[in-house]
């Protein structure tokens, strides 16, 4: 499945709402726009005789191309809204880009002999740019370019009247280069773009992140908690919470120092990639307290912690630490019957990892219940 650059960062779904809705607003424009046209023809100067019977007139240029305007506006927004519900926003674009050329067409398929009228074809080149990739902009260049080629040398051919707007090879040729030049233009608009997005991101990934470890930090952990929490109340999907505190850290440091204490602390985040899947993030909460969010359940984030704790006590020999690592840890499964926001919740979780923290020898973890006496 393909994607687009920046989904992961940037609201899509929204644009692509905001830009059919913009596509209605235009539909309405074109339908008033032809009925100003119609009153000025017909009560200022004159139906002019080469113009077809008025009823006639108001079907070919006002009634049917709205109605096919429309089912295609409508068709586009039942498939953005399907599309945005599944996430697959690379689709989104598509329909869009596909809608606008559709309505681009019939325009110039109403009002072929207007010779400027081919212009409209710019259109969807114009609106792939707020989707700041590549492939949306060749998507409707080559669209474009295909309907207008089409268009000439297919479908102009039959019309009637076409010899008033006969697009010789000169107009197609002024055309195609038009068409391509605002391609190459949209492309270093995009680039340009490209590299401011890519500048602000990596401006917010250095606000986010841990300086040491590059793990996200407290603040980030707060806000994916919240999104959690709202997919949970939204869609039922259950996660976990694993506290982690690395045992005799303030020891560490005293005796070895704290270039030796750092490296305990990569030693530990090596540890955590190294068990983690795409779908858990790790956090460093502050100091020696790490915090891992995971949609496993509190039986499958303990075999998770397991597989850490184990992992981080062999790492310390790769490391040539002077040491032996150890690690506790707190569990706890969201459940909104439970917890009626973040605060609790990461409260049971640290009682949990309180727990463990005194029991002797450390080196442990526990799952948070209701009934757990500390």
């Amino acid at each position: 499945m393909l994607h687009l650059k920046y989904e992961h960062v940037m609201n899509l779904s929204k644009w692509s709402r905001s830009l059919y809705f913009y596509l209605w607003f235009c539909l309405l424009a074109i339908f008033l726009g032809e009925l100003v046209v119609f009153c000025i023809k017909y009560f200022a100067i004159g139906f002019p005789a080469s113009e077809p019977p008025v009823r006639s007139y108001i079907m070919n240029y006002i009634i049917t191309p709205s109605i096919i305007n429309v089912l295609i506006m409508s068709a586009a927004s039942l498939l953005i809204e399907y599309f945005i519900r599944r996430e697959l926003l690379y689709m989104q674009a598509i329909i869009l880009l596909t809608a606008t050329l559709s309505v681009c067409f019939n325009v110039v398929y109403v009002h072929y002999v207007i010779s400027s009228i081919y212009f409209v074809f710019c259109i969807p080149i114009m609106i792939s740019l707020f989707y700041i990739d590549m492939k949306p902009l060749i998507f409707s260049t080559l669209a474009s370019l295909a309907s207008y080629l089409s268009f000439c040398f297919i479908i102009l051919p039959h019309r009637s009247g076409r010899v008033l707007a006969d697009q010789g090879y000169m107009e197609i040729v002024v055309i195609m280069i038009v068409l391509m030049v605002l391609f190459f233009l949209a492309s270093i608009v995009l680039a340009c773009l490209s590299d401011l997005a890519n500048r602000i991101i990596a401006t917010n990934i250095q606000v986010k992140q841990d300086s040491l470890t590059k793990l996200l930090n407290h603040a980030s952990f707060y806000d994916q908690l919240d999104d959690l929490i709202k997919i949970y109340k939204e869609k039922e999907t259950g996660f976990s919470l694993i506290i982690w505190d690395i045992d005799g850290f303030k020891q560490i440091n005293d005796q070895f120092g704290h270039i030796i204490g750092d490296r305990v602390l990569l030693c530990f985040v090596t540890s955590l990639k190294s068990c983690l899947n795409e779908y858990e993030t790790a956090f460093r909460y502050g100091g020696e307290e790490f915090a891992i969010l995971t949609h496993k359940n509190a039986t499958s984030a303990e075999l998770l912690t397991r597989k850490i704790r184990s992992v981080f006590e062999k790492q310390g020999k790769y490391f040539d630490l002077p040491i032996h690592l150890t690690a506790s840890a707190g569990i706890c499964e969201f459940d909104s019957k439970v917890f009626f926001g973040k605060h609790e919740f990461f409260a049971a979780a640290d009682k949990a990892l309180y727990k463990a923290k005194r029991t002797p020898g450390k080196n442990t973890h526990f799952v948070w219940r209701p009934d757990m006496d500390i």
